[in-house]
This record gives structure tokens, C-alpha cells and sequence, in this order.
């Protein structure tokens, strides 16, 4: 297998890979704003709001503010630096109650894991905001500013399955804590660990064998050794469960999960194979 292309020619090299098939992309970081937020930003849809916003306005979106006084409707990733930022500073510039109103719903806790980070925020191991602006920069805007028909944003332009029969291309968001639970691993799930990694190797096996998935002598060796001992191995993990996760949806084991909220619809996005009933409120949380 040949490796991942970084930035704009992942989408292409998708599509050249599938050999005239669809390709299903899934990226582990945020697609989609928060309903909140946009709200006060008078974005009605994601999609069009990403495709038009003019260039130097973009360049300054994507910098993280510096000062809790540069934080706003249009440059709202915060901090920068470390130095005495708070998420408190982030709550108050962009006008919410509380941090947990900057969630999109798909974020939210379950049942089964803890709610994720805010998208705004840019600080600490748990953050997404630096890979979503990665993310947004590199893969989503190129794509849906090319308007090419043949790359589609689930579930932003419809429902998986249909996509998959009118599409080149489908990029969708996964989150590797979801996808562990969806694939039945047991917790606790402490994938940050070789150790820990390597506690569910035969269940990987176990699946990806019951997906009816051939593996390379190499990619089983290394599921086996928890991935290694570098500090890219949980990168490799959270591929792999993640990948395992989508072959599910895409093969009827599971539903893609996204509601038909028009918010979620047009607006926030989905998780792939997230189960919308396991969702905690906010307010119970």
C-alpha cells in the first residue's frame, strides 16, 4: 500500500486508488460548525460558508488569537500561545453561557466516552481546533471550492448511501473514541500506551478477519505489537479502528447515524456511526 499523500492530493489520490469505484474518506477532526456559534456568525450552512468566504478573511479565520482581545466572530480559534489563556476567555468573546454551548451535538457525551473537545479551542493534548483548521485548509475547502460533483461532503450533501453510488469521492468525519465503541472493544481503552494498544489486537484481528478483510503480513504484525512504541503509533491505532468502524457502516453492520435535523443536515455534521439516542445532553452531563 502505497503511503498517504498529505494536503490537497489526498482527495485526488483517493479516487486514483479506487480505480474508477467510489472512495470513502474518513478524517479524524471536526466538520462543521457549532449551531451556537454560527448563529451569532449568521452562517446558515456550512458548506456555502466555506466555499465563499473571500481569502483574506479565511487567512485571518485560521490564525488562533493571540490575546483573549483578538478573539471574535471571524477569528474565533483561541490561544495562540499558552500563557494565561483560559477557556473562560473563549466563552466570554464569542458570547455563549457556557463552553459545553460551543459543541456541536454530534460532541456531546455518550453513554460511552466523554464529550469532545470544543472546536474553538487550541491548547492541550484533547484539543481538535489546530487539526480542523488543518483539515478545512488542506482537504474541505479545496473541495468544496472546486465544485466538482464528484467529491461530496456526508452528510452534508446527502444520506452514505446514496453518495457512494453518485460520487468519485465521499469525505466524512470519524472520531477514533467513537469507533472503538462501535467495533465492541472492551474498555477500559487506554490506546495511548503500546500496552494498552495491544490489549485489543485479537479483537481487531478478530474483526477486521470477520469483515472478511485480508491483512498484510506487516499490518498484522503490527496490529499484534499495539502499533509500536513511537510516538505516531496511536496515529496508526486510531486509523485502523477508525477504518474497521467505517467498513461496518458501509457494509449494513451499522447505520451512518446522522439525524435528519437540518442543523445537523446543513450545519454541524456528523460523526460516522455515531448512535444519535446514546447522546448525553449538556445539561445532564
Amino acid at each position: 500500500m502505497p503511503p498517504v499523500p498529505k494536503g490537497t492530493r489526498v482527495v485526488a489520490a483517493a479516487s486514483e486508488l479506487a480505480g474508477g469505484g467510489p472512495a470513502l474518506l474518513g478524517f479524524d477532526f471536526p466538520i462543521g460548525l457549532p449551531a451556537a456559534f454560527a448563529r451569532r456568525a449568521e452562517i446558515e450552512a456550512f458548506k456555502p460558508w466555506l466555499a465563499a468566504l473571500p481569502d483574506e478573511v479565511w487567512v485571518r479565520f485560521c490564525v488562533p488569537a493571540l490575546r483573549r482581545e483578538d478573539i471574535g466572530l471571524g477569528r474565533p480559534f483561541y490561544p495562540y500561545g499558552s500563557k494565561g489563556a483560559t477557556q473562560g476567555h473563549l466563552v466570554q468573546a464569542i458570547g455563549v453561557p457556557q463552553l459545553t454551548a460551543l459543541l456541536r451535538r454530534c460532541e456531546w457525551a455518550t453513554m460511552h466516552r466523554s464529550a469532545a473537545s470544543c472546536l474553538f479551542w487550541t491548547l492541550g493534548a484533547k484539543q481538535c481546533g489546530r487539526a480542523a483548521l488543518a483539515g478545512w485548509h488542506e482537504v474541505i475547502r479545496p473541495a468544496v471550492r472546486s465544485r466538482d460533483e464528484n467529491i461530496t461532503l456526508w452528510p452534508f450533501d446527502g444520506d452514505l448511501e446514496m453518495l457512494l453510488d453518485r460520487s468519485r469521492v465521499v469525505v466524512a468525519e470519524t472520531y477514533p473514541a467513537d469507533a472503538c465503541h462501535q467495533l465492541g472493544l472492551s474498555p477500559p481503552i487506554v490506546k495511548s500506551r503500546q500496552e494498552g494498544r495491544q490489549r485489543h489486537a485479537t479483537a481487531i484481528l478478530g474483526i477486521a478477519e470477520s469483515s472478511d478483510l485480508d491483512l498484510e503480513p506487516a499490518l498484522e504484525e503490527a496490529v499484534r505489537a499495539g502499533f509500536g512504541a513511537e510516538p505516531t503509533a496511536q496515529d496508526r491505532f486510531d486509523a485502523m479502528v477508525g477504518l474497521l468502524a467505517m467498513l461496518q457502516v458501509v457494509r449494513g453492520g451499522r447505520a451512518a447515524g446522522a439525524p435528519a435535523d437540518p442543523t445537523i443536515r446543513c450545519l454541524e455534521g456528523w460523526i460516522m456511526g455515531l448512535d444519535a439516542a446514546s447522546l448525553r445532553s449538556p445539561r445532564l452531563a
